[in-house]
């Protein structure tokens, strides 16, 4: 067998098969021919609406095991609000992986999760920018809401203690604002209504909102 280096004959020889050689395996590879992709088949798995559902025609699976959960959901879409991004009611967003619960921020606004390409995605919004209301539980409330038979569990307007109005199923509790006011829960005087008193706890001497009450910045 002969060596390249040899002869000048010898050396193009081999430079030329070494460059074909080359050439046949770029063309290879960017034609598919190294492409590590599942492959086709003639019935494949495809996520139709949040299911895994057996379809029939040429395709590759989207996911696995037949009638399982994928893809993304979220709880609080409602005919006016197709997106999910529905700010007046608490819902929860998941998919095959994750779960978030819309919630309000530690600044008073509201963090509201949605589907978004089977992938969930949050949108961070202040409700008083909405109008008349106040993030409370995870959603948008009114400023005031109008029930039966409403309780204080701290007895009305008392800003040095965090408590939570309720009537049945609603229960509403003091928080801070986003800009460190306190949001004080109590009931109406007729006890027929929960109200929302906005109130700066800068008022009391050395004092500041944390957790649904003034507490003092010593």
């Amino acid at each position: 067998m002969k060596k390249c280096g040899l002869s000048k004959t010898t050396w193009l020889v081999c430079s030329s098969l070494v460059i074909l050689a080359v050439v046949l395996f770029l063309i290879f590879y960017f034609s598919g021919g190294l492409s590590f992709s599942p492959p086709k088949q003639d019935t494949y798995f495809s996520c139709v609406n949040n299911a895994c559902t057996l379809v029939e025609g040429v395709g590759v699976n989207e996911c696995h095991s037949e009638g399982s959960f994928c893809g993304c959901i979220d709880t609080d879409i409602e005919e006016n609000y197709p997106s999910g991004m529905n700010f007046f009611l608490q819902g929860t967003a998941r998919n095959s992986t994750l779960s978030q619960t819309d919630f309000c921020s530690a600044n008073g606004r509201l963090v509201e999760y949605a589907c978004y390409n089977n992938e969930i995605s949050n949108f961070e919004i202040a409700c008083e920018s909405l109008g008349d209301y106040a993030c409370v539980s995870g959603e948008c409330f009114p400023d005031h809401l109008e029930f039966e038979d409403c309780e204080d569990s701290d007895g009305g307007l008392d800003y040095n203690a965090e408590g939570r109005a309720f009537n049945g199923k609603v229960r509403l509790a003091d928080y801070c604002t986003g800009d460190g006011k306190l949001a004080e829960i109590y009931c109406s005087q007729d006890n027929e209504g929960i109200l929302i008193q906005i109130f700066d706890c800068s008022t009391l001497r050395n004092s500041i909102c944390e957790y649904g009450k003034c507490v003092s910045a010593v």
